[in-house]
């Protein structure tokens, strides 16, 4: 798929269809969402229509949108948020989505900083709601110590934002906290 080759794009749409099992589909998937988008939103469009009621399965679709590597997938992210068949209150959907996009080393470390911001809205947001998930997006930060010193500019903002939030849960404040002193 890396080739860019157009009869590797159409054999793994063919494999999306003609797929037998879930893993099957969901890997073909993923392909065409890394590598072919122009082929992947019949795909995505596709897969959609057919799981959008059985919540298990749109965790796949979900952390297959936010794993992408291509450009624009925090804007993609943002948008699937108001998606009905997400929920925020819905941990594994919000692992699905939220989680895959912190773990994603492309779109969360995009040297606009703007992937840091958003998982610190989200872990804001969500600490309300379940401080459990809230401190396990929270650990997207770990890696604090290690960036540059552009990245760990922008990193540490955030992080001190989420620290000084009002009405924080102690789990996120003591991961936040640890993670700003292991500097």
């Amino acid at each position: 798929m890396s080739t860019d080759e157009p009869s590797v794009k159409t054999l793994c749409l063919n494999h999306y269809r003609e797929a037998r099992s879930m893993s099957e589909r969901l890997a073909a998937l993923e392909l065409l969402e890394n590598y072919a988008p122009d082929s992947a939103s019949d795909a995505l469009e596709h897969f959609y229509a057919r799981y959008k009621d059985q919540t298990l399965v749109m965790n796949k679709y979900f952390a297959v949108r936010a794993s992408s590597r291509r450009e624009g997938t925090l804007e993609r992210v943002v948008a699937l948020q108001s998606d009905p068949a997400y929920d925020v209150k819905v941990p594994n959907l919000v692992r699905s989505l939220v989680g895959s996009f912190a773990r994603n080393p492309v779109a969360f470390y995009h040297r606009s900083g703007e992937g840091f911001r958003f998982i610190a809205d989200k872990v804001i947001e969500i600490d309300a709601l379940n401080p459990q998930i809230a401190s396990g997006l929270a650990g997207a930060f770990k890696y604090y110590p290690k960036l540059s010193c552009e990245q760990k500019t922008q990193m540490g903002i955030e992080l001190e934002r989420i620290k000084n939030s009002p009405e924080l849960s102690n789990n996120v404040y003591e991961i936040v906290t640890r993670i700003l002193e292991s500097n």
